[in-house]
């Protein structure tokens, strides 16, 4: 314990919460006793009244502190130094991202590919949520679910015939599959529609001749005069209705 006399003239300056504390004169200098004089809301001290104290700071530790802070911060610098020559002259993943432009432009291709999978991720997020949505309502509607199974089933069930069709397209047994695959019957069949445009040919012909009949060219020029009268006729009606 220390005994102070102070002068009245300081001691109103000191509070009840004062603390003491013993320091130096500078780094080297004489020890001094520094009070620090506590807050102002607290009653002056009285004569004879103790305080609390701080415990002095001596020389030997601060220098022992400064001894550590010496030798961690030589210690951090070789391990910065290792660091950088590792990235400077390594093999790995953090050299090539800080000198291999290829490698850094690769791995910002995969950091925009990460943002545009986000944000398209959020608008899935926003469709889902939209009550108004079709996918909206494919997880919450059931007669909406309903709708979309009955028209998987039927397209199952038009596979399914499609399937049968081409089953029975490919057995050599109905007319359509013999026109399909086999050649002799096409031929026979190209062979009948040729013998029929033949045949129609010789009719117009035929027709035509019979136009210039004597016997029969009085017939041909009634008929044309009746389809002509048919179509002023039908002409005037359309005239009639505005058409």
């Amino acid at each position: 314990m220390v005994n102070l006399i102070i002068r009245e003239e300081v001691q109103q300056y000191i509070k009840a919460d004062a603390t003491a504390s013993i320091g130096s004169d500078g780094l080297m200098g004489d020890k001094v006793l520094t009070i620090s004089p506590g807050t102002s809301s607290e009653f002056i001290v009285k004569d004879n009244a103790t305080i609390a104290s701080n415990e002095a700071v001596e020389l030997e530790d601060l220098m022992k502190n400064l001894k550590k802070s010496v030798d961690n911060a030589q210690i951090i610098t070789n391990q910065l130094s290792q660091f950088s020559y590792k990235i400077n002259n390594g093999k790995g993943a953090l050299n090539k991202v800080l000198t291999d432009e290829e490698f850094a432009n690769s791995i910002q291709k995969i950091l925009n590919n990460l943002q545009m999978s986000s944000d398209e991720f959020l608008l899935f997020s926003k469709n889902i949520n939209d009550k108004n949505g079709s996918l909206h309502k494919l997880m919450t509607s059931p007669d909406y679910s309903n709708s979309i199974k009955k028209t998987l089933d039927n397209l199952e069930k038009s596979t399914t015939q499609f399937d049968i069709f081409t089953q029975k397209l490919n057995s050599n047994q109905g007319v359509l599959s013999k026109l399909v695959t086999n050649e002799r019957l096409a031929i026979s069949l190209d062979s009948t529609l040729t013998n029929i445009e033949k045949g129609s040919k010789n009719l117009l012909e035929i027709e035509e001749a019979a136009k210039h009949n004597f016997f029969l060219r009085g017939y041909f020029r009634k008929q044309k005069k009746a389809e002509e009268k048919r179509k002023k006729k039908l002409k005037t009606l359309l005239k009639t209705k505005g058409y």
